[in-house]
């Protein structure tokens, strides 16, 4: 007597939007329409994305000093190599949009460089989610006497990938039901975002994975 075959059974449930550097979020989230930035004692600090969420905020930053040599002021630890995270050490964080003021959740460094002339770093934040009918807001970050202000335009995002359910059964008998954590983009998604999220095509079209 042979074995019943398996059969799968998938379909597309969640409409997801994915957002640079950030990652997959609701339908609803708004995106930032334009890249910001602020310098304050040589130092210049630029949003690079925003997701406003309905149930969070997360927003990446970048960080830039240069000069001959690139030193930091004596009193600050915000681009120090160890300072892999900041709110621990001094830095703090605040996001304003009309008279709501959030503090910022978790505040992680990404990735950190720094040569003779030039020092950088990117940090990932986390903020509560901001007002529903808000289309503007500004970053505010302290370090010590040194403070940064960076206003930035929020807008709507389009839905532009869709989550994938799938379920395993043989005989009629489920043995495996997944929400999958792996999403189904468009081609233009792909194709527009393959660079930033590390994926490359070979020339056979196969996909490949770029070590970071």
């Amino acid at each position: 007597m042979r074995p019943a075959p398996a059969k799968a059974r998938s379909k597309l449930t969640t409409p997801l939007i994915f957002v640079p550097t950030i990652g997959f979020r609701a339908r609803g989230t708004r995106t930032q329409r334009e890249r910001a930035e602020a310098s304050t004692s040589g130092t210049k600090l630029s949003v690079s994305a925003v997701a406003a969420a309905p149930d969070r905020t997360d927003v990446v930053i970048e960080w830039e000093r240069t000069g001959d040599p690139a030193n930091c002021p004596p009193d600050s630890r915000l681009l120090v190599y160890s300072n892999m995270a900041p709110l621990e050490h001094g830095v703090a964080v605040t996001l304003v949009a009309g008279r709501r003021r959030l503090g910022a959740l978790t505040m992680r460094r990404r990735a950190y460089q720094a040569s003779y002339q030039s020092i950088g770093a990117i940090d990932a934040l986390t903020f509560p989610a901001l007002p529903g009918d808000a289309d503007t807001a500004e970053l505010r970050v302290s370090d010590g006497p040194q403070e940064w202000r960076v206003p930035f335009t929020l807008g709507p995002a389009e839905v532009n990938a869709t989550a994938l359910w799938a379920r395993v059964s043989v005989a009629g008998i489920d043995l495996v039901g997944l929400e999958m954590k792996c999403v189904v983009a468009s081609i233009e998604t792909y194709l527009r975002y393959s660079d930033v999220i590390g994926l490359s095509r070979t020339e056979e079209g196969r996909l490949t994975i770029r070590p970071r």
